[in-house]
Parts: C-alpha cells; structure tokens; sequence
C-alpha cells in the first residue's frame, strides 16, 4: 500500500496562489504575504515518512503505482519520490547542486506555475537535511526498527 500525504491546496489569502506553508516561517512563494496557518507544517515530515514506508516496502521511494490526485501537496509527493530515486541512483558529488538541478529538469512547470521552482527546491533541501540526518533512510535499520515495533505489539494481537 502506498502512503498519500492528503492536504487541500493552500491559496495566498492576498494574490490567490497555491503553495504549501511547510513551516511557521513560509512566505508565499510568489507575492511574499506571510502564510496564516499551521495546516501544513509536517509535510516535510510526512514526505520523509513516505519515503521510508516506501522504501522499506518497495525498494524505492517512488512506489510501482502511485496516484496524484491533482492536489499540489500529492504532485510535490510525487515529484520528491522520483526525484530522490534518481538522485541515489546517480549518486552525485555536488549532492546540493544535483538537486538544485533535478527540480528544474524534471518537474514540468507551466508559466503560470514557474513561481513554485523556489519554493519546490527549499521542500527538496528540507527533505535532504532529513535524507542526510537519517542516514538515507537506511531500510535495514527501519526493518529493524519496525520488526522491534512489531514485536511489542504481538501480546496484544488475538
């Protein structure tokens, strides 16, 4: 099973665009108006999280089938998923520059879209200071993680 982080768009109360707020100090993307909400806040964390699942489930980030249901939040999902699987396959020097990079070439953006390049790459860097901090999200030591879990919840299975 594939893990879909599901959020409503979020549009900038002053030029009516969408982005996601991921942290308390986001501004939009476009206009620069201070986010009012708190709505999207661990979506960093929840790509992380899916990342992992995936991982461990699959044996990539970007599962066999996964369904983007037009929201902003699950093309983001989508796009970090590919994105970070070509980045392990690849295996760069200039890790931050690859990245830099692989948002522009990889991600299709419209005209009227181009305002999210930016804010796109600031989600990839927020994850890749998770990716990096968490050891790549190393799935040997998530199994081992999960199977201890696992193992605390057998006494209370019927």
């Amino acid at each position: 099973m594939t893990y879909h982080i599901k959020r409503p768009n979020y549009m900038c109360k002053k030029c009516a665009v969408i982005y996601i707020p991921f942290n308390k100090d986001i501004a939009c993307p476009n206009c620069g108006n201070q986010a009012d909400t708190e709505e999207h806040f661990d979506f960093i964390i929840d790509i992380a999280n899916s990342m992992k699942a995936h991982k461990i489930r699959y044996g990539s980030f970007m599962p066999p089938a996964f369904f983007c249901d037009g929201s902003l939040a699950a093309n983001i999902q989508s796009s970090c998923l590919k994105i970070f699987d070509k980045f392990e396959a690849a295996k760069p020097k200039d890790e931050k520059g690859w990245l830099s990079k692989a948002v522009v070439e990889k991600i299709e953006f419209s005209e009227e879209y181009k305002y999210l390049i930016k804010h796109i790459t600031d989600i990839i860097f927020s994850i890749y200071g998770l990716y990096k901090k968490q050891n790549k999200f190393a799935p040997s030591k998530l199994k081992r993680w999960l199977s201890e879990e696992l193992k605390k919840l057998l006494p209370y299975l019927p």
